[in-house]
């Protein structure tokens, strides 16, 4: 570290005032450079840096008197000067994107073929529907177990095999041909506001 001392002012001149610093304290100069300009009431005088090094303190601030040899500041030597820069910032690593949601893949499903019609048990009875309308059939067996409940589309036909005596209704009997051992049942007598209500024994 070097001082910055005051220098001889010149004759019968005792005493001089800081005017300016050209340098702030922590700031890096370089040997020969122009820290601090002093006035008197004769001269200006310039001081300049010793050596290359940084401003490190700053004994007498601009405004204040100073005499010869007095010390002005202080510069310390060295590669000091140069302030190490801030360390570059890593790129960041690019960050992964969230896997997008798949729609829902729709799984295919065989189909099941229409069951083979099951032997009949003795003392069955079969009953063919024709719907030549959309309409309704609900059959149900001596114990009451539903045989069919369901809705017919026009174009389509339908058998039931069940031990007697069967319970039948038909709604849209009017749309409605049913077969029994082979002949054509008529649904007229048992329909009321075109729904058909009958038993076959």
């Amino acid at each position: 570290m070097t001082d910055i001392m005051t220098p001889t002012l010149g004759e019968s001149v005792t005493e001089a005032t800081v005017s300016r610093w050209t340098k702030k304290a922590g700031e890096p100069v370089k040997k020969d450079e122009l820290l601090v300009e002093l006035e008197t009431d004769k001269v200006a005088l310039e001081v300049v840096a010793p050596e290359d090094g940084v401003l490190s303190e700053i004994a007498a601030a601009e405004g204040e008197t100073v005499i010869p040899g007095a010390l002005l500041g202080r510069v310390t030597a060295g590669g000091a000067a140069a302030k190490a820069a801030p360390a570059a910032k890593a790129p960041e690593p690019p960050k992964a994107e969230a896997p997008k949601p798949q729609p829902p893949k729709a799984e295919a499903r065989p189909v099941a073929a229409p069951a083979a019609a099951a032997p009949l048990a003795e003392g069955s009875s079969v009953l063919k529907f024709r719907f030549h309308g959309e309409a309704w059939v609900e059959i149900r067996d001596a114990r009451g177990k539903v045989l069919l409940s369901r809705l017919n589309a026009a174009g389509t036909e339908t058998e039931v095999a069940g031990k007697p005596p069967l319970s039948v209704v038909v709604g849209n009997a009017p749309e409605v041909k049913v077969f029994y051992k082979d002949r054509e049942f008529d649904l007229g007598p048992y329909t009321k506001v075109a729904v058909a209500r009958f038993t076959v024994e």
